[in-house]
């Protein structure tokens, strides 16, 4: 089964960096207080925006198609279950973050082995339709910075798209560098297992 193409970015995608918190000024839409249980469940890719290293490094090697966010036992720790295309096969990887305030920011807590680590910063978020996200990390020893679009269904009102431009734009990134997942044709959804 195809996965079809979905210009997104997984930090599993990484196989070098180091995380490097990103500056308050970044940050246009900072969250007062991040209601965790809301942002639980599925979540869709949208679309996507990221510098030119970004998109020169990291958006060709995998792209997300969807993930699945859970509570784990442990305090402040989170587990994702994605579902991803990598190098034209599709698989599901599952991937831990660790909360660090209310303030929505998110620490990826690397797979053993794998020398990948990344910050994410939730920017703007309606808990039922859809959530930008800012991940910043260091690829080759540049950094690099994307935003991701997710949605609680794969196609959004088109009001939301705009939104989207505009953020990508006050965070330093040409509008040109915007993607969106096509909502129609052979891109078929995948099953996830239930068990996250």
């Amino acid at each position: 089964m195809r996965c079809g193409v979905v210009l997104l970015l997984t930090v599993l995608s990484l196989e070098t960096g180091a995380a490097v918190p990103l500056n308050e000024a970044d940050y246009h839409q900072v969250l007062g207080n991040l209601d965790l249980n809301q942002t639980l469940g599925q979540w869709f890719s949208v679309g996507s925006a990221g510098d030119y290293l970004w998109f020169n490094t990291v958006m060709g090697t995998s792209s997300l198609i969807k993930f699945i966010l859970s509570a784990t036992e442990e305090t402040n720790k989170f587990k994702a279950v994605l579902v991803h295309e990598w190098n034209g096969t599709c698989i599901n990887m599952s991937v831990y973050y660790k909360y660090l305030g209310s303030q929505g920011r998110f620490e990826y807590i690397p797979v053993p082995g794998y020398d990948a680590y990344a910050t994410a910063k939730i920017g703007l978020i309606n808990y039922q339709e859809f959530g930008f996200v800012i991940y910043n990390m260091q690829i080759q020893g540049r950094k690099t910075k994307s935003v991701a679009l997710y949605g609680r269904t794969r196609k959004l009102r088109k009001e939301i798209y705009e939104e989207f431009k505009e953020f990508v734009i006050k965070q330093g990134i040409p509008e040109m560098m915007v993607s969106f997942l096509p909502t129609e044709g052979d891109n078929e959804l995948l099953v996830v297992p239930k068990k996250v």
